[in-house]
Parts: structure tokens; sequence; C-alpha cells
């Protein structure tokens, strides 16, 4: 008898134990039932289809009004290959500005146009906005690439630790030359690593095999070349080779080092 009133007086102890126990072994995390809770699965489905459909009126509390600030792809950071910088926006009809010195861009800066090279934006801070006619334009969008340096070229090796032996950096990489679709006597090639685009033929000679030859032009000196190369910016009426007005001679960067 005492043993079964040990028992019983455990049961009515340990009850409200058992019973939380049992509670919370049943318990499962609520569904979302708000859809204006960014956790929701409908969420983004509903922002997005409202922004394409052209309802721009609050979502959630969001303002859908304002532009929805450029994307960078790839993100910004440092790449050890040749990759192309491409900024967008989802809202349709938006047009991107961009300054690459680290100032505000605003609508008179230079537009977007197409993807550019990381080499050729290598150490600049991009900084892009959108914006749309009746829209509160979007926030500012930035980033930063480095990208290694491209291979000089240098092939005989004169003492340990030069260029040639160390053979580090990009590699120029041409790709096949290219005719123009409007004006089919211009040849371009771009070289892959840089986004540069250059003539094919070098200055004065032209064609598909480069085998046609401007006599003056090809044994002519700096004066000669710069004349030539500034005349390809008003070839085809106007609208310059191979549709391109910003033909100019190369140049040699030379960084010097500070001894201080």
């Amino acid at each position: 008898m005492k043993i079964s009133n040990f028992f019983s007086k455990l049961e009515i102890q340990f009850f409200p134990y058992i019973l939380l126990v049992t509670s919370l072994s049943f318990c499962k995390n609520p569904s979302l039932e708000n859809p204006c809770d960014p956790n929701h699965s409908v969420y983004y489905e509903i922002l997005l289809s409202k922004i394409f459909s052209g309802n721009m009126g609050n979502h959630c509390g969001a303002n859908i009004n304002k532009v929805i600030a450029p994307i960078f792809f790839p993100s910004p950071g440092h790449y050890t290959e040749p990759n192309f910088i491409t900024i967008t926006t989802i809202t349709p009809g938006a047009t991107i500005y961009i300054t690459t010195d680290g100032t505000t861009p605003n609508s008179l800066s230079t537009p977007y146009l197409s993807p550019s090279s990381i080499w050729r934006l290598a150490g600049q801070r991009i900084r892009a906005i959108a914006t749309k006619v009746g829209m509160e334009e979007s926030a500012i969008s930035e980033g930063t690439y480095s990208i290694l340096p491209l291979k000089t070229g240098q092939t005989t090796s004169y003492t340990v630790g030069d260029d040639a032996s160390i053979g580090s950096g990009l590699t120029i990489n041409y790709a096949e030359p290219k005719v123009d679709q409007i004006f089919p006597n211009d040849y371009t090639t771009i070289d892959q690593s840089t986004g540069i685009i250059w003539k094919t033929c070098s200055e004065g000679l032209s064609g598909p095999t480069c085998a046609i030859n401007s006599p003056g032009v090809t044994t002519g000196g700096l004066a000669t070349f710069n004349t030539s190369c500034l005349s390809l910016n008003s070839a085809n009426s106007g609208k310059g080779y191979s549709g391109y007005t910003t033909w100019r001679l190369p140049t040699m960067q030379v960084k010097l080092l500070s001894l201080f």
C-alpha cells in the first residue's frame, strides 16, 4: 500500500513535466501565412509580378515606384581569369548610368551600353545608378575590380626573375578577324583578355588577308601613321571604320617607381 501511494505521488508530481514534453514533441514551426513577410515563399513572386505588370503601388510598405538598384555581375573582387562586367537592373525600361572616378552618377553621366572587360576597368571605383521616367531613381551601386596584369610578351630571359623567366599574368588572346556586316571591307579583331578592339591589318594594309598595300603608309613615320589612323574615324562617310569613330594609335604606359 505504501509503495502504491509512493508512485501515485510521483505521477502527480511529474504530470506537468510529462505534459510539457508531450506538447513540445508535437510542436512545429508555424507556416508563414503573411505574404508581406520577406521569408514567405510568394513574397518576391508577388513583388516581381507587380513590377513587370507596371503596378507601381507600394508592396507591403515597400516603394515599388523606385527603380531597382543596378546589379554587378560577376561580383566585384579580384580575378585571375579574363571576364567581362555586366550591369543590370530588373526594372523594365530603366537606363543605367555609370562613373569610374568615384563621383556620384546621374542622368548626365556615361550611359551603360554593353559589358566591359575587367582589365579595362580594374582599379577604378565603378558607381552605377538606374533611372526611369516617372519613377524615383535607384540607390547607387558600386564596386571595384582587380585582375592580373598582362604578360609583356618577352620570350628571351636575360636574368632570373625577369618577365620571360616568370611568365606570369594574362596572355593576350586574339579572336579570329571579324568582318563588319554593314561595311564588308572592314575587318576587326578583339583581344578577349582586355576587350580592346583592333583593326585587323596593320595600318596601310587591308583586305581579308591584309594583302592590299597602300604605298607610303606602311613605310611612313609617326606623323603619317597618326594621320592615317585618324582618317579611320571619318571613313564610311563619317560613320568610321567598321562603324567606330574612336580609333587611335596604341600608347605605352610607363610607371616610375619612387626610391624614397
